[in-house]
């Protein structure tokens, strides 16, 4: 059965664990970035299966002007299903 995966970070930052102040003992401070769009993913899975599935995600804030910062996004906490008969569903994401 086909489906759409919806796919929502609940939040997206800019880190650089690059540069650590000794005296401090903290990493440069993170950047909030703008919360990434949802990903959606068109799968066809068949009942009883399951299946792997790679994906990335980006954010419309622009990169910062240090290059030590690197994008990352929050893991969503779920998916949400759309079954090709209209059904929709949610489940964890793991």
């Amino acid at each position: 059965m086909a489906v759409d995966n919806l796919l929502r970070a609940p939040s997206g930052q800019y880190s650089n664990f690059s540069e650590y102040n000794p005296a401090t003992q903290q990493h440069a401070p993170p950047i909030e970035a703008e919360t990434p769009s949802a990903a959606v993913l068109n799968v066809s899975l068949p009942p009883y299966a399951e299946q792997v599935h790679r994906f990335e995600t980006c954010t419309t804030t622009p990169q910062p002007d240090n290059s030590n910062y690197r994008f990352s996004a929050a893991a969503p906490r779920d998916v949400e299903f759309l079954w090709i008969t209209g059904e929709r569903g949610r489940a964890a994401f793991a």
